[in-house]
């Protein structure tokens, strides 16, 4: 019994072994198949040695269906003349902010649960504030398991900041959709603007 045990052991450290000296053989011949893991890349050298080692190329910013709505929004954004535009692909962390005086941790885990979020596209005012954000619902919008409960995570957020949210097919009337949006700027005000703002802001929405 004592022997049978110390078999399996001997096997067990020899199997280790030779794993090990397997992974160090692989790794001195295909040293690039770690990538960088345990390197820091927050460090920008790191960054770009990453990038140097692989081509980089063009993509669609938008989609066919996306590129349509854009284009109705934009031209009736510019026919109101109320100092509006249309930014596109926006991170829901540069439009909207948690609550300053919340606890640190609870900012930070709200800061993680929308900065990796994008909405397709966003109105905002002369003053830089986001004033509607436009989803637009192609065929493949909700393809996979959490796709709604992103959209979800979305909308609750750009809900409790003021912000206007609308969902928009891309086969959707031309006519239907501006009147969507222009009822949901209409609704729309800037959150939490000072006085004077909110005084300007009502001045630049009366020249229409």
């Amino acid at each position: 019994m004592q022997s049978l045990s110390f078999f399996i052991l001997a096997v067990t450290a020899a199997i280790l072994i030779l794993f090990f000296i397997v992974y160090k053989l692989i790794d001195k011949v295909f040293p690039e198949r770690h990538g960088f893991r345990g390197c820091n890349m927050r460090d920008p050298k790191a960054q770009l040695d990453a990038i140097s080692k692989i081509d980089f190329h063009r993509t669609a910013l938008m989609n066919k269906g996306e590129y349509r709505v854009f284009s109705i929004l934009e031209a009736m954004i510019a026919r109101e003349k109320r100092g509006h535009r249309v930014m596109v692909q926006v991170n829901l962390g540069e439009i909207i902010r948690s609550d300053p005086s919340a606890p640190e941790i609870i900012r930070e885990d709200a800061f993680a649960a929308i900065n990796s979020k994008r909405v397709d596209m966003v109105v905002i005012n002369g003053f830089g504030d986001a004033m509607l954000a436009v989803e637009v619902q192609g065929s493949g919008h909700y393809l996979g398991k959490t796709a709604f409960m992103r959209d979800a995570v979305k909308r609750e957020a750009l809900r409790c900041a003021g912000v206007g949210f609308l969902e928009i097919a891309p086969s959707a009337d031309r006519a239907e959709m501006e009147a969507q949006i222009r009822a949901q700027l209409g609704e729309a005000r800037p959150a939490r603007a000072t006085r004077g703002r909110a005084h300007a802001y009502a001045a630049m929405t009366a020249r229409a």
